[in-house]
């Protein structure tokens, strides 16, 4: 799991922030990884993405803690920069998931793909999206799906560009969770019309809006592949064969439709006591970071 993100998930079920169907609607397991030659590096430490165990769980609220500029809350315009909270795929590398939970598919989006794609601002530091709007390093992966992780279907190449938006009762650039916290619903399909250009010229109220409670991401029609349901799904990169670019695609959290989370697939990762046990060391945290303002 990412660093908070079972922390901060068993803690907000216990306030009532957020709902207990959270719990099976992301990914639960790796299946298998492989970086490739290009995966992304952080900065300032070029280190790469590479914890495929960042992938699951729900994205974290919070980010750029070991970066040069501090941290900041996740938001369309500050997209997760931590190692623990997102990984990389490079050219040849892949990234194969299971689901906690099946997706059931039916009419409508069906699965969410957060990944750490940040706007670039225009106005900084007033959070306002350019015309056209634009985010920092665009990425594209090759996606499969399956039902039992052995037979899978390929849907082609698709397009990841759209931000992800933890709270929506904060400020673009806001350093600490506002209070009282209240946390979009990642399991919220989003379909901005146009896509990346529903975001041109918004200020940051505007593409709250515009987001409309949900955590955004690039949400996927699943029907294509012709399933019934989807227990798993696999990220790949084409190696371009180009030593002057370097592909990746990077992957903070996969999100289930609201009304479309089916059974469990395979063994729950994370049992209900385990969970329940790490509450105290979220409102440990809370309280230290707490103390630090």
């Amino acid at each position: 799991m990412k660093r908070i993100s079972v922390c901060t998930l068993s803690a907000l079920l216990i306030l009532g922030t957020i709902g207990p169907a959270y719990a099976g609607s992301f990914a639960g397991a790796v299946i298998s990884y492989d970086s490739g030659s290009t995966p992304a590096l952080q900065w300032p430490s070029n280190l790469p993405y590479d914890n495929p165990a960042a992938a699951l769980g729900m994205p974290d609220g919070v980010t750029g803690e070991e970066g040069i500029f501090g941290p900041s809350l996740l938001s369309p315009f500050s997209g997760a920069d931590e190692r623990a909270e997102v990984v990389s795929v490079g050219e040849g590398g892949h990234l194969t998931l299971q689901l906690a939970n099946y997706v059931l598919i039916g009419p409508g989006l069906d699965l969410g793909v957060i990944e750490n794609a940040g706007l670039l601002d225009s106005a900084w530091p007033n959070g306002v999206a350019g015309t056209p709007a634009a985010v920092l390093e665009p990425a594209a992966a090759v996606v499969e799906v399956s039902e039992n992780g052995t037979d899978w279907v390929d849907l082609g190449q698709l397009s990841f560009d759209i931000p992800a938006n933890y709270y929506t009762n904060a400020t673009a650039y806001n350093v600490d969770p506002p209070e009282p916290p209240q946390v979009a619903d990642f399991c919220k399909p989003f379909d901005p019309p146009g896509g990346l250009s529903a975001f041109d010229g918004l200020n940051f109220a505007q593409i709250l809006a515009l987001l409309d409670g949900s955590g955004g991401g690039t949400w996927l029609d699943l029907s294509p592949s012709g399933l019934a349901q989807v227990g798993y799904i696999r990220f790949s990169v084409a190696d371009d064969s180009d030593a002057g670019t370097e592909l990746n695609f990077d992957v903070d959290a996969v999100c289930i439709a609201n009304g479309k989370e089916g059974a469990p697939v395979g063994a729950a990762p994370v049992s209900e006591p385990a969970a329940l046990g790490l509450v105290a060391a979220a409102f440990g945290a809370r309280v230290l970071r707490t103390r630090r303002t």
